[in-house]
């Protein structure tokens, strides 16, 4: 899967480990290649992450669980799925050429160059054939799945955010039991990479930068049976500023 692609990458790149980078559905990936290879993982940045420890459904409406039903159905067909995600997909293409779902939380900020490049994948050979096996992968993770990371974990989210609910987001954060750091990002929806991607560099590069330091400086001289302290910060980024309020509680 993504996960085992993901690793491949880093064997090209010469690299034997990292901090993994993943946004919204990526988070699922970025979790099953920690889980999968934690020497080569050394932390995770989630944004966005569309990832759930509970169903998204909770408290959905009767008809919602029908049109879950419906689409969980037609993607399980072979050969109706791929009808099915073609004529789904091209309508999602026209909402965004017509800048209606790109999930922007100020949509004047979308540009030509944004549109062609989230559009660009559906020019691709098999792009609907991937989509069918992405969608029928889509899973809950089990919170007893998360407990036995032992790396630090930085989720970052779009206060704004109306793909991924901040309500669910925070209790993947809960999640982790005090070993993921949380920012919230005011006036940003779903892709703060491309909405505001200054802000987005100032939240996470002091992490990655701390991760990557403290790697190193364990390898060189920690021994084996010392306990690093686990940090549990949450913070609240303002637009409009390169300020931020933070609460931060160290466990020993």
């Amino acid at each position: 899967g993504g996960a085992k692609l993901g690793f491949q990458l880093l064997d090209k790149l010469g690299l034997g480990s990292t901090v993994i980078v993943a946004h919204s559905a990526g988070a699922g990936v970025a979790l099953q290649a920690a889980r999968s290879q934690p020497h080569r993982v050394k932390g995770l940045v989630l944004i966005c992450p569309a990832v759930y420890v509970e169903s998204p459904l909770a408290g959905a409406t009767f008809e919602t669980y029908l049109n879950l039903l419906y689409t969980r159905t037609m993607l399980n067909i072979p050969g109706v799925n791929l009808n099915y995600i073609r004529k789904e997909l091209n309508k999602a293409k026209s909402r965004v050429e017509n800048n209606q779902d790109l999930g922007f939380f100020d949509e004047s900020k979308v540009t030509d160059e944004i549109v062609y490049g989230y559009t660009r994948p559906m020019q691709t050979h098999d792009w609907d054939v991937g989509s069918v096996l992405q969608y029928q992968s889509f899973d809950i993770q089990p919170p007893e799945l998360l407990e036995g990371l032992d790396i630090p974990i930085l989720i970052i989210q779009g206060k704004q955010d109306k793909t991924v609910p901040t309500s669910a987001v925070k209790k993947l954060h809960a999640a982790f039991n005090g070993r993921s750091q949380y920012i919230e990002l005011d006036e940003c929806g779903h892709l703060p990479m491309d909405e505001i991607p200054a802000r987005l560099e100032s939240a996470m590069l002091p992490f990655i930068e701390r991760v990557l330091q403290t790697s190193e400086s364990t390898k060189a001289s920690a021994p084996a049976d010392v306990q690093r302290p686990v940090v549990r910060e949450q913070q609240t980024v303002a637009p409009s500023s390169s300020t931020s309020t933070s609460k931060t509680m160290v466990d020993i």
